[in-house]
């Protein structure tokens, strides 16, 4: 993949529930099956990341992990009025 497309994937998009996520975050969703249109909102879906990063049956996390931590800065960033 060159440079040019994975900046693409990285641009965050408002997706049909309200959500902003980039295309390489709902590939990562989809690979550990986590479905970002069931959630109403960005702090219900990093709460879903956290159950599974908890739950231990990953052998892997940190890739999950990172996603947790970049939509939680994110949420801040968005949703915290100043």
């Amino acid at each position: 993949m060159d440079e040019e497309e994975n900046q693409k994937d990285s641009f965050h998009k408002l997706r049909t529930n309200g959500m902003y996520l980039s295309d390489a975050q709902i590939e990562l969703l989809k690979r550990y099956d986590i479905d970002y249109r069931k959630y109403p909102n960005l702090k219900s879906l990093i709460f879903r990341i956290e159950e599974e990063l908890n739950e231990g049956d990953i052998a892997d996390t940190e890739e999950l992990d990172l996603l947790s931590e970049e939509l939680q800065t994110f949420s801040y960033y968005h949703d915290t009025h100043k």
